[in-house]
């Protein structure tokens, strides 16, 4: 999903470069889908209040770089690199709680479409975003469930068993109760 989404952003917005962070149990933002994307190794985790996608967590709001210096950001390639002369990081949001961050960057200049579109895809992203979690928490949910089942279905079958072995010696016990009162009427 994050890398469908991020892909689609990217081509529509004519971005060269694209991540899509999202924010993990430890409060740090996790490398989920990237486009075009060197050093991904160096990118994996962001903490919270760190660089341009730190701090748009944190505030939850876009931040817009524009014609950054040259010796800033460069978008490397097979044969060469670029300078990148704008850079977006909006904050991907559901019902106002910070789910993640997408960072773009260009070799141009955002248009007003590029940023509107980024502004109202952002809260579609959230809900998307915030379903698959809820999805994979409900599959966690189903999986441990039917482990309960299948636990207690062998415990019911080891209680079915000892009462069955109860019976039996409850049986014997009155089968020998028996023949001990017989054996005392005869005496």
């Amino acid at each position: 999903l994050t890398h469908h989404i991020i892909l689609q952003i990217a081509q529509y917005t004519g971005s060269q470069v694209a991540a899509l962070y999202l924010v993990e149990d430890d409060q740090r933002l996790t490398l989920q889908g990237s486009y075009a994307l060197s050093h991904q190794d160096e990118r994996e985790h962001i903490g919270m209040g760190e660089g341009v996608v730190g701090q748009c967590a944190i505030s939850k709001k876009e931040i817009l770089l524009n014609d950054i210096p040259p010796e800033q950001l460069y978008l490397s390639f097979a044969s060469g690199s670029a300078k990148l002369n704008s850079v977006i990081a909006f904050p991907v949001l559901h019902e106002y709680d910070i789910l993640g961050v997408v960072e773009l960057g260009t070799l141009h200049a955002y248009s007003k479409r590029d940023l509107e579109f980024m502004r109202s895809v952002a809260e579609n992203i959230g809900v998307a975003v915030k379903s698959a979690q809820n999805h994979a928490r409900l599959q966690e949910l189903l999986e441990e469930t039917q482990a309960q089942t299948e636990e207690l279905q062998v415990q019911h079958n080891e209680l079915e068993t000892l009462n069955a072995e109860m019976e039996a010696q409850t049986e014997k016990l009155q089968a020998s109760e028996e023949e001990l009162k017989v054996q005392q009427e005869e005496l």
